[in-house]
């Protein structure tokens, strides 16, 4: 098994998704007491002009993001420009990263993705 690092943190796993407008897509990841599940929504609000991410804590397991504005349905797209901490996996800060790239209206973006494993949590 191949191991990748970015800077200090270690890959936890990466990839991409096709992806189709208007319809959640998610990533469960698992975990020793119980999996890890995250649900992504894109989101277009013409009233904001930037990027934003909200968050929605579901339960312990759940997590939901808004992805407002980053779908632009032209050649291009939007992600962030360092890792957003979602808590934390196995005793390690948990940490993700995407890129959305976009063509037209007609084509379905494609959605990027890096989770990572940080630095060790101090639970005590």
């Amino acid at each position: 098994m191949i191991k990748s690092k970015v800077g200090t943190f270690d890959v936890l796993f990466s990839g991409n998704l096709i992806i189709e407008r208007n319809k959640s897509f998610e990533f469960i990841l698992p975990d020793s007491e119980q999996d890890l599940r995250i649900i992504c929504f894109l989101i277009e609000d013409k009233e904001r002009k930037n990027y934003t991410i909200e968050t929605r804590i579901v339960n312990s397991h759940t997590l939901e993001l808004d992805l407002i504005n980053f779908d632009h349905k032209q050649f291009g797209g939007g992600g962030l420009t360092r890792p957003v901490k979602l808590g934390d996996k196995d005793n390690r800060a948990l940490y993700f990263s995407f890129y959305l790239s976009t063509a037209t209206p007609d084509v379905m973006p494609v959605f990027y993705y890096t989770f990572y494993l940080g630095e060790e949590e101090n639970n005590g």
